[in-house]
């Protein structure tokens, strides 16, 4: 008896059908959703300009002290904004700003701050998911 493969394209098309026959079949995306009260990781990215008035050690400290404490004081309220929208819970994860300075013709220096914090929620009932 003589032996038979089969041609990639039908393999392909197998392997095409078994994973995607379960979604098709129950109507239902593969996507995650996560129902309310599991935990979701929600980013949220803050960002500000400072205008420097001197380029000196002392005038960046001072920038960026002001630009953090901004940061911070944005990053203290985000909780509640998701609380008041889509979180029953919300604690931070983790926070992380960077700072540069920029210069451009015709311009003053500033120093621009980007923020990156991490909460973890957990969705309310009426949340969408």
């Amino acid at each position: 008896m003589k032996s038979r493969r089969f041609p990639a394209r039908v393999a392909i098309a197998i392997l095409a059908l078994v994973f995607l026959a379960p979604a098709a079949a129950t109507g239902r995306s593969m996507q995650f959703a996560p129902a309310a009260g599991q935990f979701v990781i929600v980013n949220v990215g803050f960002n500000t300009r400072v205008q420097l008035a001197d380029l000196n050690e002392e005038a960046l400290t001072q920038a960026q002290q002001t630009g953090r404490k901004y940061i911070y004081s944005m990053v203290s309220k985000e909780c509640a904004v998701l609380q008041a929208t889509i979180a029953k819970t919300c604690r931070l994860n983790s926070l992380s700003i960077s700072a540069q300075v920029r210069e451009q013709k015709n311009m003053p220096a500033s120093l621009h701050l980007n923020g990156n914090a991490q909460f973890a929620i957990t969705l309310k009932e009426d949340a969408p998911g």
